[in-house]
């Protein structure tokens, strides 16, 4: 299977997952953010997510409690799926019934999911026309609490792996409203988004999605900066968090250099020249490149881009 970004794995679920109605399976390493991204996917096409755990379930959960009438039993439909007759879903508003974590679900029930998978179905109960299925598991070798998918299972998806990328995840960010000099940072130390590795035993790692969670203790204004300190560590491993930290005191050169700077673009000193320290120079060109990108607009882009123009091209680019 390919391996893709964020950005690319939204148009997979776009256009293979609703608009074909085929359904869509993606893989990925711990918080490389498939849960967020089909929650991201479902909110720009006005969706509702239903988010079903099968490693919470018995394989008896899915088709419902039996009802005898009569002489014949009868299954009542579970309320939490989107069958035809369950009035707790719309007609008219597109479904997106997420198997989230699917492959830590039991051998028998995942054989239960089969028929839901592929012929939109469990038992007598059929899903809503307006129901599209994907899922979402972490990769096997990845030492989560995971079991091999059934091969008939896995034949009835499409698949894909999530793969981390700054520039997708950046754009995300942004989105968010997470702090610029995260942004900055994040793309002067690509290789800091991720510093997952099975192979060893830390509690803590760098991902995406505790990226995140370390920001939104970053930006709130009522933590101390011991309690921001402990917690960020805690999120993204205490080598990331140390980096993140000397990036932050480098940040706080920009509140002298960006008034030199809209003052004469032309002729005021670069980074390494500005605070006398070529490698700290480098940490303020990310950080000043980000922070005008964040300011341009129509009435100041001509003077800005100025200075922009006298840095090396890939700093332009960003």
């Amino acid at each position: 299977m390919f391996a893709i970004n964020t950005i690319e794995a939204k148009d997979l679920i776009k256009d293979v997952a609703i608009r074909l109605n085929k359904p869509v399976m993606l893989w990925g390493k711990p918080g490389v953010g498939k849960s967020s991204l089909l929650k991201q996917v479902a909110e720009e096409m006005d969706a509702i997510v239903v988010d079903i755990r099968l490693g919470q379930r018995e394989s008896v959960d899915l088709r419902g409690m039996p009802d005898i009438r009569g002489d014949v039993t009868k299954w009542v439909k579970p309320g939490e799926f989107p069958f035809v007759g369950n009035d707790n879903f719309p007609d008219d508003k597109l479904i997106l019934l997420v198997f989230d974590e699917i492959n830590t679900a039991a051998q028998s029930v995942q054989a239960s999911a089969y028929q839901a998978i592929l012929e939109r179905c469990i038992g007598e109960h059929k899903f809503k026309p307006n129901v599209r299925v994907v899922a979402a598991g972490d990769r096997e070798g990845d030492k989560g609490a995971t079991q091999r998918m059934a091969t008939p299972l896995a034949n009835r998806f499409i698949h894909a792996e999530i793969i981390e990328d700054v520039h997708a995840s950046t754009i995300y960010a942004q989105s968010r409203g997470v702090p610029q000099e995260w942004v900055a940072f994040i793309n002067m130390r690509k290789p800091l988004l991720s510093t997952f590795d099975p192979a060893k035993p830390d509690k803590a790692f760098a991902t995406p999605r505790s990226w995140f969670e370390a920001m939104d203790v970053y930006a709130d204004d009522k933590s101390s900066f011991r309690t921001k300190q402990v917690a960020i560590a805690g999120a993204v491993g205490e080598g990331p968090a140390a980096e993140f930290w000397a990036f932050v005191d480098t940040w706080q050169e920009l509140a002298t250099y960006l008034p030199a700077i809209r003052k004469d673009p032309e002729g005021v000193a670069l980074p390494p020249e500005f605070i006398k320290d070529k490698t700290k120079g480098m940490s303020l060109t990310y950080a000043i490149t980000v922070a005008l990108s964040g300011e341009l607009d129509k009435t100041n882009i001509g003077n800005l881009h100025k200075f922009l123009v006298r840095l090396e091209p890939e700093y332009v680019i960003l």
